[in-house]
């Protein structure tokens, strides 16, 4: 029987606890009857994953987690900005996707309601991070870990958190994957990996291939401390990635990232298509029968749970059409506007004052602290819908 007072005692109890676990991985995920409903929920955020992943590198945990799990394809979410000054700023330290995530809406303001809120105080949370840029997002949680270091440490703080206090919620937000993407992509050093996140030496690929052991090292560990049969797992990106690192604004990969459902009270074998960001803090609320935030907008991913109903109402696919607006009007607008700098027209003041008018109407990434005017996203796609309309109905007329 595992003694608990191995992870108690010291930084070495956690490490022997680690080396155990680790050891244990060549036989693969432990053999458990899961329960039905789930004690436990643990959210696992692999910074920076990619929906290609599976196509493109060996992630024997996480596909083993899927092939006795649900899979959900792609996950789309508003493009990864990290506004570093402004009102965004002053509300949030850390990228834009990452309150969007906890508050299951993409209005996120002062009022915003975080699903992690919905367990405390009367159930016990924790969250866990190797940074300290998330901590505009630390409140109301009885266990807090926030520290720049490797994602063994966040491992190890998790498992003792859950011995500590066996959290009815607990996020665990593995950066090192993410960082190995912008070294991808900033590299000095002419190495064949640069601007390549799939080469073999790459340090993204390399970074989630660890992040996988350490997948791994945690559910031994729960297993260990004989909670893991009543635990539901959600593993999710909190943004996707380019093939070239990072997350640009103007990509459309970092837009999309991936996500797993596995363990207590969730479906074998499901694929699910497609989801938003939006919509896992809700689904681990409905896991755990927690209500979801009131400011919540996302939907239940209901094809995920034991029991499912086969065949559910297909969704409208709000946050891809979104996505796709932002491509195409900023596509549009850069050739726009040189075409009206290049015009001779006498009227060029007047033309610039009308395409300035239509843009104005338009509500991109740049203006999310401006989003919570709209009340559904069903209306932001719809108003800027009506302003890529009326900026294409001007291009044509200049362009003639």
């Amino acid at each position: 029987m595992f003694d608990r007072n191995l992870l108690k005692t010291s930084k070495v109890g956690l490490a022997a606890l680690v080396l155990i676990c680790a050891a244990g991985l060549e036989a693969g995920l432990p053999q458990v009857k899961f329960a039905a409903q789930p004690a436990q929920a643990v959210l696992i955020v692999v910074d920076g994953l990619s929906y290609k992943a599976w196509d493109l590198v060996d992630l024997p945990v996480l596909d083993e987690m899927i092939s006795s799990g649900s899979l959900v394809k792609q996950v789309f979410l508003p493009p990864a900005a990290h506004p570093h000054e402004g009102p965004y700023a002053r509300l949030q330290t850390c990228s834009i996707p990452n309150p969007i995530l906890m508050a299951g809406t993409i209005f996120i303001d002062d009022r915003t309601v975080y699903f992690n809120e919905q367990f405390f105080p009367r159930l016990t949370a924790g969250f866990v991070v190797n940074a300290i840029d998330y901590r505009s997002l630390t409140r109301n949680y009885h266990y807090v870990y926030q520290k720049a270091g490797a994602d063994e440490d966040a491992v190890q703080t998790a498992l003792q958190f859950m011995d500590m206090g066996q959290p009815a919620f607990l996020s665990v937000h593995l950066q090192d994957t993410g960082e190995g993407g912008v070294r991808t992509m900033r590299e000095a050093k002419d190495v064949p990996w640069k601007n390549d996140i799939w080469h073999p030496e790459s340090p993204y690929r390399l970074n989630l291939i660890e992040a996988d052991r350490l997948l791994g090292v945690f559910i031994q560990g729960l297993a260990k401390l004989g909670l893991l049969e009543t635990t539901a797992f959600v593993v999710v990106g909190d943004h996707g990635q380019a093939d070239t690192g990072y997350h640009q604004l103007e990509l459309w990969d970092p837009a999309i990232t991936t996500a797993v459902l596995w363990g207590a009270g969730v479906r074998t074998k499901a694929v699910i298509d497609y989801a938003e960001l939006i919509d896992i803090g809700p689904t681990i609320c409905a896991l755990m029968g927690v209500s979801a935030p009131p400011t919540a907008l996302g939907v239940v991913i209901s094809e995920a749970f034991i029991g499912a109903v086969q065949g559910p109402e297909p969704r409208l696919r709000l946050q891809e059409t979104m996505n796709g607006q932002f491509r195409d009007f900023r596509a549009m607008k850069t050739e726009l506007a040189g075409l009206l700098e290049r015009t001779d027209s006498p009227a060029k003041g007047l033309l610039f004052s009308r395409f300035n008018s239509i843009v104005r109407n338009f509500y991109g990434i740049e203006r999310f602290i401006e989003w919570p005017r709209f009340k559904t996203v069903a209306e932001l796609v719809e108003q800027n819908g009506r302003a890529l309309k009326d900026l294409r109905a001007f291009h044509s007329e200049i362009a003639k």
